[in-house]
């Protein structure tokens, strides 16, 4: 990934864990000057969690080509735990842009975020973009409504993410429509195919590891106040 981009996110807080490009440039669609949509997490010190005036949870960055946003671990172990799809998305994300010894654990557990909760999460995304597409209709969100229905459809069948937007459509032998009542009519069949596949998914309901994760949030709140005191 761009070299520049990575050290650009590694600057907006202290101890970044992951970072990762989402957006249309992990799915596949983005345009010729398209931003660089990235999520990730970081770790405060320790220390600064101990003291009255805690520190925020939530670092946003935006410009003209970058829309960055990065959560304090705990939010993000939290947001995973939900499930949040854009979070477990991140965390699965091949294009990493900046890493640490904590990634492969954070995947994992990501991984094990994998649930029938996440039907929720996609299920109301997409009923949303639609309620965006009905005030006015572009193709970006058009691309964005198709990717996120399909998205949730093999997750709920195979408990695997498939990015690409592409691979995803030829998987499942749809076609982007152009216009908008026949986006509407996909829609509608495609949402029918996400609450069926949602009623014969065998994955469980909800994570079932939260006693790891709390497990990881304690040894990364060790390790940097062992840092600290070393420093």
């Amino acid at each position: 990934m761009n070299t520049w981009l990575g050290e650009l996110v590694k600057g907006l807080a202290p101890n970044v864990l992951l970072a990762s490009v989402v957006g249309s440039r992990l799915y596949g669609y983005a345009a010729e000057g398209s931003d660089y949509d990235v999520l990730g997490c970081f770790a405060h010190p320790t220390r600064e969690l101990l003291r009255l005036r805690k520190p925020g949870d939530t670092i946003t960055y935006r410009d003209e080509i970058v829309d960055a946003t990065l959560h304090e671990v705990e939010k993000f172990l939290r947001l995973m735990l939900k499930p949040n799809g854009n979070v477990v998305e991140a965390a699965l994300s091949p294009l990493t842009l900046v890493s640490s010894r904590w990634v492969s654990e954070l995947r994992s557990l990501a991984e094990k975020c994998v649930c029938r909760r996440l039907y929720m999460h996609y299920r109301g995304y997409a009923t949303e973009i639609l309620k965006r597409l009905d005030r006015r209709f572009d193709r970006k969100s058009v691309l964005s409504l198709y990717r996120t229905i399909l998205t949730g459809i093999h997750v709920l069948e195979t408990g695997r993410y498939l990015f690409s937007l592409n691979a995803l459509c030829e998987k499942y032998g749809v076609k982007i429509a152009d216009s908008p009542d026949e986006v509407v009519e996909d829609a509608r069949k495609l949402l029918e195919m996400l609450d069926e596949a949602y009623r014969r998914s065998n994955l469980p309901e909800r994570p079932e590891c939260e006693e790891e994760a709390d497990s990881l949030l304690l040894r990364i709140r060790l390790y940097q106040g062992s840092r600290a005191c070393q420093g």
